[in-house]
């Protein structure tokens, strides 16, 4: 029989097409999954990225407005990469 292939250890984050909502719901669904996350420092740096000035938290670097949405993202996301 063939065992399932791994495809979580070969596939790197790209930041230029994550979102931090992209990354809530990978998080989130590893979580569920009892996983931990193989690329957490680069997670880390990119919801750092995406921090402003006034404190809050923006969707992408691109973008420049925080909204509270996206900055319970991120409070979520750190707490789950804390503790998984």
């Amino acid at each position: 029989m063939n065992e399932p292939k791994d495809i979580t250890s070969s596939v790197k984050p790209s930041v230029r097409s994550n979102s931090i909502e992209n990354l809530y719901n990978g998080i989130m669904t590893i979580s569920i999954l009892n996983e931990k996350p193989i690329y957490r420092e680069a997670h880390v740096a990119y919801v750092m990225n995406c921090q402003n000035g006034d404190g809050g938290f923006r969707g992408t670097p691109e973008l420049v407005i925080s909204t509270l949405g996206i900055t319970y993202y991120v409070h979520s996301i750190t707490k789950k990469l804390n503790t998984i």
